[in-house]
C-alpha cells in the first residue's frame, strides 16, 4: 500500500482534514517540515500547525509513533479509532 492510499483510509478521512491528510503523506515519505512547505507552497509556520493538529488527533509524540499508528490500523491491528 502506498502514501496515498495509507492516507485515505477510511478513520484516518474521518479525522484529518484534507491538508492534514496530505501534509501526513508527505511525513510518511520522510520529508521535513522545510521540504514540505517548499512543495506545498505554504510556510514552515502552517506545516508544523498542521503536524501538531494530526499530532493530537491520532494521540502520537513523534513520527515514529506516527508511523506505527497509521500501519497498525491499516493491517488491522490497530484499535482503528483514531480520535478516540
Amino acid at each position: 500500500m502506498d502514501t496515498k492510499e495509507l492516507c485515505s483510509q477510511p478513520g484516518l478521512e474521518e479525522v484529518l482534514a484534507p491538508r492534514e491528510r496530505e501534509i501526513l503523506g508527505e511525513l510518511l515519505e520522510g520529508r521535513t517540515e522545510a521540504t514540505i512547505a517548499r512543495r506545498l507552497s505554504i510556510s514552515p509556520h502552517t506545516v508544523h500547525a498542521h503536524i501538531r493538529s494530526v499530532y493530537l488527533k491520532l494521540r502520537v509524540h513523534n513520527r515514529v509513533e506516527l508511523v506505527r499508528r497509521v500501519l497498525s490500523f491499516e493491517t488491522g491491528n490497530g484499535d482503528g479509532q483514531f480520535g478516540s
